[in-house]
């Protein structure tokens, strides 16, 4: 799917679509009952019954430029080992078939922005060839903002995940001299900066893309399911800096509410942010 901006196409690159979370583990404020009561208007786009687990996708968002191919987090990756969510081991996804239907190769991709390092957002920066973990995009500069990548090694040396994303998907493209650590309003072309969004975790940032007066914020985890449109205040349990997070959810919804911007988050589809009386209300392309 390819989303206009302006002069720009914004393409989703889709690794995995479908029942994914147990509702409380990834809201922790979603009790049964909230969740019978919205269950409706949820069913079966973003919750399946039958599985009782919310449903989410995992995607990368690649566009285009005048000067640039720049590909927006790389989903969790094939092959992979030592994640916490089983679903996330071993995965045989056909995400580079996806990536080129969207009218790119891996060696084209001149710029890999990563909006944060949590296991689902960093996991194709490498991939397995004769039992090496080499970087996939050869040609790209992977771009990661520097409190992010300090926070990741804090948790790589206590936590038995962290330290497997760091040895299989981080530390690849570091040898590989691929990394560029930048600040996290780093401008990438005229089209394309990076702005903080701290909260989710402390360096991460959101990709913001204008062209011909038109806007996207490609957002990564400021906000993680359509149910957070009732409940701002709602944080993912995966939520570093809860206040934190909150307060950058808010900002988003307030500065894109009723204009002409798209927000593209991380795990479910595009929408446009209508206020209404009792908040705000996601409108979806």
């Amino acid at each position: 799917m390819s989303i206009s901006v302006g002069s720009l196409a914004v393409s989703r690159v889709i690794e995995y679509d479908g029942p994914l979370f147990i509702p409380d583990e990834l809201l922790p404020d979603l009790t049964s009952e909230r969740l019978a009561a919205e269950a409706g208007w949820m069913t079966p786009d973003f919750y399946d019954p039958a599985q009782k687990r919310l449903v989410s996708c995992v995607q990368s968002y690649a566009l285009r430029t005048r000067h640039h191919a720049i590909l927006v987090d790389t989903c969790v990756g094939n092959g992979k080992t030592g994640r916490r969510n089983p679903l996330w081991n071993g995965g045989d996804w056909p995400y580079l078939d996806n990536l080129a239907a969207a009218g790119f190769r891996p060696e084209t991709i001149d710029f890999v922005i990563l909006t944060h390092l949590h296991v689902d957002h960093v996991g194709w920066n490498t991939r397995l060839v004769d039992g090496r973990w080499v970087p996939t995009f050869a040609n790209a500069k992977y771009l990661i903002v520097k409190r992010e990548f300090e926070y990741l090694r804090h948790l790589a040396a206590t936590t038995a995940q962290y330290k497997q994303i760091y040895e299989d998907s981080i530390r690849p493209i570091l040898d590989a001299g691929q990394v560029v650590f930048v600040e996290n309003d780093h401008e990438i072309d005229d089209s394309v900066k990076l702005a903080p969004s701290p909260g989710h975790t402390p360096g991460h940032v959101s990709v913001h893309v204008r062209s011909k007066g038109t806007e996207a914020v490609i957002a990564g985890d400021v906000l993680h399911h359509p149910f957070q449109r009732l409940h701002p205040d709602w944080n993912s349990r995966a939520c570093e800096d809860g206040e934190q997070a909150r307060k950058t959810r808010r900002r988003l919804y307030e500065a894109s509410a009723d204009r002409d911007v798209l927000v593209l988050a991380g795990h479910f589809a595009p929408c446009r942010i209508a206020s209404t009386r009792e908040g705000f209300d996601f409108r979806y392309v």
